[in-house]
């Protein structure tokens, strides 16, 4: 048995069961048998085939696509075949749970993700619908890197210790301690998410950090909100009010050169001792002592 297919665009197919593309418009089909004594029927299908346009949009937008903020505005176009109908549909998915009917929509992304965008066009007329994709369109990237320290004030030298927060994603790591001293590096170096820092001198310094992720290098920076206040108690110089004599018992009086200390601990040289501020102490032996006195500040040092 043969098969004669006429699509009516002026190609044919002899398959039983075929398929066939054609280009938009309305076709006649027919359909021709022979079998094989030569008897033959026939079937005619008029308009019986109507081909659309394809009317599948392309994805276009101006706007960047990362971005190393948020919220993050973007604008999205829909670019149509020519000759397209003026009523089509439109449903955008913005690949966050969002979605707009509108042509050429402006959407804004609240979080950090990597968004793909879809299309879908819908003829009202035929009820065709039409969809595209762009994967991963849009990468919002807005990290907040933080740290906290150890301590916020000392006693000349203190080291501080600096625990990262918010750095996972980071390519590059530079932390300024405020006194002059850097450190900076790739982020494979572990030392470099909790460094720790010694200060030397007396002063207020604010440490920040800044950080650069991923391979858009988006750039962040935290400076620590409460300076780093660092006390240097200096030289301390004991003033006795006579330091010699010529017999014995012999007494002198004793003071430190640090105005605002809050605890002492006096060691004459002679086994005795005292917690004064401001001690009188008897010699009752002849002899040289060495006098020493330790001192701490009302704030620890």
């Amino acid at each position: 048995t043969d098969w004669v297919w006429v699509f009516g665009d002026g190609k044919c197919a002899t398959e039983p069961n075929t398929t066939h593309s054609c280009t938009p418009g309305t076709y006649t089909v027919s359909l021709i048998i022979r079998d094989q004594n030569g008897c033959q029927a026939d079937v005619v299908k008029p308009n019986f085939i109507t081909s659309h346009p394809d009317l599948t949009p392309v994805i276009q937008s101006a706007s960047k696509r990362f971005s190393c903020t948020s919220p993050y505005q973007v604008a999205l176009t829909a670019h149509l075949p020519a000759g397209s109908p003026a009523d089509l549909q439109f449903l955008w998915n913005f690949g966050d749970g969002n979605t707009s009917t509108e042509r050429n929509p402006l959407h804004t992304y609240q979080q950090n993700g990597t968004f793909s965008v879809s299309l879908t066009v819908t003829d009202p007329a035929t009820n065709c619908t039409f969809s595209t994709q762009v994967a991963d369109m849009f990468q919002v990237q807005d990290p907040t890197p933080t740290f906290t320290v150890s301590q916020t004030t000392g006693c000349a030298p203190t080291t501080i210790q600096f625990n990262s927060q918010g750095f996972e994603g980071a390519t590059e790591i530079f932390w300024d301690f405020g006194d002059g001293t850097q450190l900076a590096g790739v982020a494979n170096d572990a030392l470099l998410f909790s460094p720790s820092h010694a200060y030397q001198a007396e002063g207020e310094f604010t440490p920040l950090v800044r950080v650069i992720y991923g391979e858009n290098s988006c750039e962040k920076e935290f400076a620590f909100p409460t300076p780093i206040s660092i006390r240097d108690v200096g030289t301390i110089d004991i003033l006795p009010t006579e330091t010699s004599a010529c017999q014995l018992p012999f007494t002198t009086q004793f003071q430190s050169t640090v105005m605002d200390a809050a605890n002492w601990n006096w060691n004459f040289g002679d086994g005795t001792t005292s917690t004064e501020a401001t001690p009188t102490h008897t010699y009752t032996t002849a002899g040289n002592y060495t006098v020493s006195v330790s001192i701490e500040t009302a704030d620890g040092c």
